[in-house]
């Protein structure tokens, strides 16, 4: 069975990469890394794994997170990782790959996201479990980190996942803090969550683990950035009213900064992981913005260090396009890269002067659930999805 598997992989490999060299002859930004995998893309053998989020490791081995489907039409967590060409690596896990603890009943819903590597070695992992935030950790083999909430599953029972939104996380201060939203009354504000290294409540960070945002958000996600002093900087835009929009810091121990100063009206929602901090000091915000006609427009902001507002730019208008991975990130060399509808843009840092790239991903024409991509130190960009069930793999060169 076994063999036939694998001749299925290699058969489909070749139909993609026959695929994509009648494409890559149009494409100047984004073509196949081809010293990766076979010709640019790497086939894992298992089938019914939805990437969420790709991370890479300091050793140039990468981690895929997301949901498998599961038994009663459920969806369960996994995680597996790859050496750097993109082969399975089969000292991870079992067989290069871990499930985690849950517990698998009718409908049960686990989803990883937000993957981090810790200092020591451990693998923390953000997502869900059955409508609430949760977090698993595993050592750096593989194996559930047994001092780690139950049994290495940590679940926020006190934060329900809100309109399908999944959690921000990033290390602060040597430990996990998790970006979440909270339903308080009617309004919803992002809470920041700090845990210790078992999974409770760091309590002495904000109030008793948690500091919330100043004003109400809106229905979006949020952008948090972890500054070198151990500062947090977050921010956002509101739903119903776009000009109601800025920046909030917290002190290291999750106190408000009262030296900051944005405007006084604002609130927190951004779309996606919405801010990045450029190499000039200054942050880039997106979000989208829908017209009468019901296109979409890309809204970039730029704030400076103070978290006051400079200038804004809108490098598209329309609707989706073929399908590029969801990435906002800073690329080694300095420019921003984002993903809107469908395409991917790049920019300088100062972003209102100078080109606007657009690319349209038809290279991965033949992938689907495209997951959060990562950018290596080289800036090549590792991209996770599934083509004919399989959980498919490729590396894109910068220019």
């Amino acid at each position: 069975m076994q063999k036939y598997i694998l001749f299925g992989i290699k058969v489909a490999a070749i139909a993609l990469v026959i695929f994509v060299q009648t494409l890559e002859t149009r494409a100047t930004w984004g073509n196949f890394d081809t010293s990766f995998g076979f010709a640019g893309v790497a086939f894992d053998s298992v089938t019914g794994h939805h990437p969420q989020s790709v991370a890479l490791q300091t050793d140039g081995k990468f981690l895929v997170t997301g949901y498998r489907t599961t038994l009663f039409a459920g969806k369960g967590f996994f995680l597996r990782r790859y050496l750097s060409d993109g082969q399975i690596d089969t000292s991870f896990g079992t067989n290069g790959g871990v499930i985690g603890p849950e517990a698998n009943f009718r409908g049960s819903d686990y989803r990883g996201n937000a993957i981090v590597v810790q200092a020591n070695g451990k693998i923390a992992v953000a997502g869900w479990a059955n409508g609430y935030h949760a977090v698993w950790q595993f050592t750096s083999s593989g194996k559930a980190d047994k001092t780690f909430g139950d049994g290495g599953l940590q679940v926020l029972s006190s934060y329900r996942v809100i309109n399908n939104y999944y959690p921000e996380m990033n290390i602060q201060s040597g430990k996990l803090l998790l970006s979440v939203r909270k339903q308080i009354g009617s309004d919803r504000k992002i809470a920041v969550v700090r845990l210790n290294s078992n999974a409770t409540l760091d309590t002495h960070f904000g109030n008793a683990g948690e500091s919330l945002t100043g004003i109400y958000g809106g229905d979006k996600g949020s952008g948090t950035v972890v500054e070198t002093d151990g500062k947090i900087t977050i921010g956002g835009i509101k739903y119903n009213d776009l000009n109601a929009k800025g920046l909030e810091r917290k002190l290291a121990n999750g106190q408000d900064d009262l030296t900051f100063s944005p405007p006084t009206i604002f609130s927190f929602g951004a779309v996606f992981p919405g801010l990045v901090k450029m190499d000039n000091g200054k942050y880039a915000m997106r979000w989208g913005n829908l017209g009468a006609n019901s296109s979409i427009t890309l809204v970039l902001e730029t704030f400076n260090s103070a978290g006051v507002f400079e200038s804004s730019v809108s490098p598209y208008n329309g609707n989706s396009g073929a399908g590029c991975p969801e990435v906002f990130t800073k690329q080694n060399d300095g420019k921003l890269i984002v993903q809107f509808l469908g395409f991917l843009f790049r920019l300088n840092d100062e972003i209102e002067g100078g080109s606007i790239e657009m690319n349209d991903c038809s290279n991965l024409g033949g992938m689907t659930h495209l997951a959060r991509a990562s950018i290596q130190s080289d800036d090549k960009m590792v991209v996770a999805g599934v083509y004919n069930n399989y959980l498919m793999l490729a590396r894109l060169l910068p220019n």
